[in-house]
């Protein structure tokens, strides 16, 4: 099996380890359900410092997004890098991701929106989020890899 194709099966794995994380997802669900587009910088740093734990030490990759079904956004790209909120039905791979139910796909992303500035088009591992209560979605995690990788 090529390492390419293993380094993806491992972003499709770590993708859905936030679920097996009580504290991180009781966060999500928050998120998941809240109208306003402000988020707690204590949850914030939370989130992200799990997503961080995620990439660490993976060079192939180069950032791990967050956006909850509300559109709060949540990454390991730098704050300033980056916009807090999307309007998650301008996002295409939001619906593909719904279709997919929890699988995992690969995407080409020309528009990376929640990048403050335009950004070549990735190759993103996408999967929906969903609840392993009842089976809602509470977001999407992509995963962009670094486009000397592909």
């Amino acid at each position: 099996m090529s390492k390419r194709i293993l380094i993806v099966d491992d972003a499709a794995r770590s993708a859905m380890s936030i679920l097996f994380n009580n504290q991180e997802l009781v966060l999500l669900r928050k998120y998941a359900t809240t109208n306003s587009n402000v988020k707690v910088r204590t949850e914030e740093n939370d989130i992200e410092n799990y997503l961080q734990s995620v990439v660490y030490r993976k060079q192939q990759i180069e950032a791990i997004t967050y956006i909850s079904a509300k559109g709060h956004v949540f990454t390991t790209i730098h704050d300033s890098e980056h916009y807090d909120f999307v309007d998650v039905e301008q996002l295409p791979y939001i619906k593909q991701a719904e279709t997919y139910g929890g699988s995992s796909f690969l995407i080409r992303d020309d528009q990376m929106s929640y990048y403050k500035l335009s950004k070549p088009p990735h190759i993103s591992l996408v999967r929906a989020i969903r609840d392993p209560i009842n089976f809602k979605i509470l977001g999407i995690m992509k995963i962009d890899f670094q486009n000397t990788y592909i």
